[in-house]
């Protein structure tokens, strides 16, 4: 549904939609996250995958994705992490909400 949403109300932003099996979601970080030296050069595609800088404005993804793969997304520094059904998140003690408070953000929407 969020895709869709995106395509609607944010036809120009790049989304990615993270999710699958530990396989398919690899190939898009290897692919879809970060600039290649096929579009850039070697140096600037390479300095760009070492701040973390993204391909995507938007990557829509699941809790149970978040929770396999919090060391991958907590290496980029997020301008915004959108939360919906943040209802999940009343357990402070969680395991979600410990693992969604070491993923870097400038702001946190619910």
């Amino acid at each position: 549904q969020w895709e869709s949403e995106t395509k609607e109300w944010a036809p120009d932003m790049n989304a990615v939609v993270y999710h699958g099996s530990a396989d398919a979601r690899d190939f898009l970080v290897k692919n879809e996250f970060y600039y290649t030296d096929q579009f850039e050069s070697k140096e600037t595609a390479k300095d760009l995958k070492r701040k973390h800088i993204t391909k995507f404005q938007l990557l829509i993804t699941t809790y149970e994705v978040v929770l396999k793969d919090v060391n991958v997304l907590s290496k980029i520094q997020w301008k915004a992490l959108i939360v919906d059904e943040a209802h999940r998140l009343k357990n402070i003690k969680s395991r979600l909400f410990e693992d969604l408070l070491s993923v870097p953000r400038d702001f946190c929407l619910l």
